[in-house]
This record gives C-alpha cells, structure tokens and sequence, in this order.
C-alpha cells in the first residue's frame, strides 16, 4: 500500500459517505436517488483504483479490476444527464421512455466493449502501481464525444435554468455546479485523454478529480439547502393540479413561482415560462397591493388585460410566508371571475331590461285600459238611446240586439275596470306603515255586511291578527277579493268562513278558509292568471282579475299565494304569506 492508495480509499469513502448523505438529507426527492447512483459509481471506480495502486498485483488480476472499473466511468455519464434533467426539472425529457432505454443501453455498450479489449489497454506497471491505456480504436473515441456531448448538454441546461429562474438561492447553485462541471471536466479531460495519449501516467486518476463536483454539491446542499429545488419540483407538479393559480414571491416582492393555472390566467402556456412572462405577472399581482411586506389581502378583484389583450377580472388573496418567525415571502392565490362577472353583468342588464320592460307594460295597460273606457262609454250610452228612441220600430229581435250589445259593452267596461285595477297595484303603492290585520279585516266585513247578511254567511276571525308593515289599502283589497271570492263560490250550504293567521319563521301565513264549491287542484296556477275563469258568466259573475290582483299585491309586498283544497264540494283554503318586517330586522 502507499501514498496513492489511501488518496483513492479516502476518495471511496467519500463518495460512499455521500451516498448516504444526498439520501438522507432528502428520500422521498428522485433527484436525491439518482445523485446517490452517481456516487456509487464514484465509489466503485475509487474502489478498482485501490487495487491497481498495488505495484504487486499481477496483469491478469488487473485486466478483472479494469473490467470491473469500466462499470463506473462508463455508467455515471448517463446518470449525470439523468441528474440535470431532474435539477432543472426538464418535464418534456423526463417523459419520454427512450431516454431511460438509452441511460441503460449506452453505457452497457462501452462496458461491453472494453470487457472485449476494445478501450483499456492492459496492462503498463508505474511507479505506483498498474496502469491501463486508452487504445486508439473507433469505441474509445466514441466514448470521448459522448461524454463530451452530455458534458455540454448539462452545461447548456444548468446555464438555461439559471437564467429562467428568479429564486437567488438557485442562480447560486447553478453557479457552483457549472463552475465544479467545468473544472471536472476540464481535469479529467487532461488526466485521462491528452496525458494518457502521451504516455504520461500520472497517479491522479479522474475519480479523484470528481470530488471537487461533490464538494460542491455538498457546499451548496448546506449553504444554499440545493435539495429543496427537487422538493419545490414536485410541489410545483402538485400545485399544477390545482385549478385555482398559485404564485409565490420571495422576501423582495419578486416572483418566484406560478402554477399552470395562474399561467393559463395571465395568458401564459405552459413552456412559455420566461422572465419576461414573470415579471408581467408580478406587475399585475403588485396592482393588487400584494407586496412582501404587506398586510394580508382577501379576495381583492383585480382587472386587467392578459398577455393576448383580453380583459379579465380576478380575484387575488395574499398571505406572508413565515420562516423562523421571519418574513420570508409571500404566498398568493388568483382566482379567475370573468366568466363569473361576465354573467352577473348580463343578469343586471337582463333584470334591468326586464324592469323596464315590466314598467312600460304596466303603463301601457294604465293607460290603455284608463283610454278605452271613455269611448266604451260612448258607445254604452248611443245603445241605449237607440233602444229608446228607435224601440217601436226596431222590433223584438233588435231589442235583443241591442241587449247583446249593451251585455257585451258592460262586460268589456268591466274587464278595463279590472284591468286598470291590476296595472294600479305597484303604481298606486303607498309607503309602508303599521297596519292592524284585524282592524282591516273588521273594516272589510263592514263593507260586505249587507252581502253576508243576504248569504247568511258565517265568519269566524281569530281573536287578534298579526300587526305587518304593509301599504293598508293593498292589504285591503287583498282581503275583501278573498273573503269576496268564499262568499261568491258558494253550494247549497250557508257558507262559513274562518280567517286566522300564524307565524312561519320570518313571515306570517294568513288563511281564509271556506266550505264552498272547492276545485280541482290541477287548476292551482291557472285561477291566479288574469282574465282566467274556472266557471262560466251564466253560473258565477266576475272578471277573472281578483285572485290576479292578490297575487300581484302579495308578491310586491314579498310573499306568495296559493291555494289548498280537497276536491270539488269540499271547500277551499286560500292561503298568503306576508313577511314580518320587524322580526326580519331584528333578526
């Protein structure tokens, strides 16, 4: 054993102890799993460099050892690339099945080759022990450029990640790598190719080179915590999945990160992840009022136009991120709410469109209806001086000409009338004041006495009846078209008529009931329609607007009507909520 042996057993244990330390320091990261395959290969080439350094080993015990070794330089190549791609987290590589077939099927052809004699000439004896050399055959320069291509290729992927990203902790380990990548190679290319190809044989194999690699990897694990890039990788491929954007901002106010989603609402594809991109992104969330130092912010609605020029409108929430206590960023989320905006716009406009529309019918039928009757009554009161003046002479049959007509014109004269009625309801709202249930319902009864006396009518009130805020007129009329209704649809039975009320959450449900025709209840919607009869002129008189104009009042005053009935001959109960205005307050 001599000096260079304990270099290389020294160098194994390194590379051993690093195996478990990128292992340890992060198991569940790929990354970490594939640095700890590399150091193996490192270990192992050390290992095979120990026995050669044994000036008393025998050429054919070399030839094995050498064999052995061509394990190491042959496969850590490959899995260098593999590293790099990981690091800088290149997802459109990593996908593709012949990458891996060919981190596998390359490095077992040089193997192969030099297992059959066609690299490592063995063997030469040297001052420190037994040395291999490169033949001059088609496989070992093969071997040259194909180190010497990925040694680029990782150099060129280090370079452009370091570029693209904006964390400062990661342009530094880009840095420490490309720099240790560059002297490894650099050293090793010297060492082992142009050296060996002079027959200069040196003691310093290229294993040992490769610790300035791991010292700087080790370097930038502890200083610059280099493992959390492989962790943030797979958080970033886990907030991809979610639909909401996310971006993070480090202490600075400068972004760091942004999902798919939060790309996708900028107006960024995915592969289009620039500084350029992220620095429009970080201006918009910075409108937002989102700074490092900043308060929380909830649910601010941010509008803007997005990299292709349409507008869109956002909501940004923003959170400090604390390390240790300390302010060490910021944490944002990026809802998109423009198809949301967009569709309440159009339901504002719709119902405004729709108000407007209502308030122009609602006038034309005011109006119409108020217009029509004077020419109506015009045309009342020629018929009937025809009928007097030309009675003798118009004969029976005009007679009865002159009654359709007259019968035709009051029926229309009450039809305008109901109609005029129906389009007064919200025009003719007054303001809402204290109204006494009883007192209006007393008041209605009152007005009807001479009607129930002649029916024989029974109504029954409960004791006191709720107090509402309500306009006192509508409510009313409300009541005497219904209790107007129970005593017109009527059997052969005096009619009985209960008027109560009780409370039902934040509203009061009032209900008259009676023991009259009933209805089938296939026809509930229809008698709140207008000018909508259940029954002929001949059996009930009427318009068809009663229940119409009780169901506008209800619903102006924010309840809703209905009715409940058994069947035909069983009577009916109508029923109406009104809210409690005071109890809805003070809840």
């Amino acid at each position: 054993m001599n000096f260079w042996t304990g270099v290389h057993f020294l160098s194994f244990v390194v590379y051993a102890f690093s195996v478990f330390y990128v292992i340890i320091k992060n198991p569940y990261a790929v990354t970490n799993w594939v640095l700890s395959v590399i150091f193996c290969y490192f270990a192992l080439w050390s290992a095979c460099s120990c026995v050669l350094d044994n000036t008393g080993l025998d050429f054919s015990t070399a030839g094995v050892v050498m064999r052995i070794q061509s394990v190491g330089w042959a496969s850590f190549v490959s899995y260098y690339l593999l590293f790099i791609l990981h690091l800088t987290n290149n997802k459109k590589l990593l996908s593709m099945p012949l990458l891996y077939v060919a981190i596998l099927l390359i490095p077992g052809i040089f193997i192969w080759q030099n297992y059959n004699g066609e690299m490592i000439e063995c063997c030469r004896k040297t001052f420190y022990g037994v040395a291999g050399t490169w033949k001059n055959s088609v496989w070992t320069y093969c071997y040259f450029a194909y180190y010497t291509v990925i040694f680029f290729w990782g150099t060129y992927l280090l370079f452009r990640h370091r570029n693209s990203t904006r964390i400062k902790s990661e342009k530094r380990v880009m840095d420490i790598l490309l720099a240790s990548a560059a002297v490894v190679f650099t050293m090793g290319t010297v060492f082992s190719v142009f050296m060996n190809f002079l027959g200069i044989y040196n003691p310093v194999d290229v294993n040992v080179v490769f610790l300035i690699f791991v010292g700087g990897f080790v370097y930038s694990a502890e200083k610059y915590e280099v493992f959390t890039i492989s962790s943030a990788r797979n958080a970033d491929r886990i907030i991809d999945l979610i639909n909401e954007g996310i971006v993070l901002l480090d202490r600075e106010g400068s972004l760091t990160t942004a999902n798919r989603a939060a790309k996708e609402i900028f107006g960024y594809s995915e592969g289009t992840q620039t500084k350029d991109n992220y620095g429009f992104m970080e201006h918009q969330i910075k409108n937002a009022g989102v700074i490092a130092d900043g308060d929380e912010v909830t649910n601010f609605e941010l509008t803007f136009k997005d990299s292709g020029g349409t507008e869109k409108t956002v909501l940004v929430s923003g959170r400090t991120l604390l390390k240790d206590r300390a302010n060490s960023g910021r944490v944002c989320t990026i809802r998109d709410i423009t198809g949301k905006k967009k569709i309440e716009v159009d339901l504002v406009e719709s119902v405004m469109e729709l108000k407007r529309s209502n308030e122009e019918l609602e006038s034309f039928a005011y109006v119409a209806s108020h217009d029509l009757k004077e020419p109506l009554r015009m045309v009342t009161s020629y018929v009937q001086l025809i009928r007097k003046k030309f009675l003798d002479k118009i004969g029976r049959d005009g007679n009865d000409y002159i009654n359709f007509a007259s019968d035709g014109a009051i029926r229309m004269s009450a039809l305008i009338e109901g109609l005029l009625e129906y389009s007064r309801v919200r025009k003719a709202r007054n303001e809402f004041s204290m109204v006494e249930t009883s007192a209006i319902v007393d008041k209605v009864l009152n007005t009807m006495k001479f009607i129930i006396q002649d029916k024989k009518a029974t109504i029954g009130v409960k004791d006191q009846l709720p107090v509402i805020k309500a306009d006192s007129t509508q409510i009313e009329q409300l009541f005497q078209n219904i209790i107007g209704n129970a005593l017109k649809f009527t059997g052969n039975e005096p009619p009985v008529i209960a008027v109560s009320a009780e409370r039902r959450g934040n509203n009061y449900q009032f209900t008259v009931k009676d023991n009259g025709i009933g209805m089938d209840m296939q026809y509930n919607e229809k008698i709140f329609q207008i000018f909508q009869r259940l029954h002929g002129r001949n059996e009930y008189e009427g318009t068809g607007m009663g229940l119409a104009i009780c169901k506008k009042i209800t619903e102006s005053h924010g309840g809703k009507i209905w009715v409940e009935s058994d069947g035909l001959g069983k009577g009916c109960s109508l029923c109406f909520t009104l809210p409690d205005t005071l109890r809805g307050k003070a809840g």
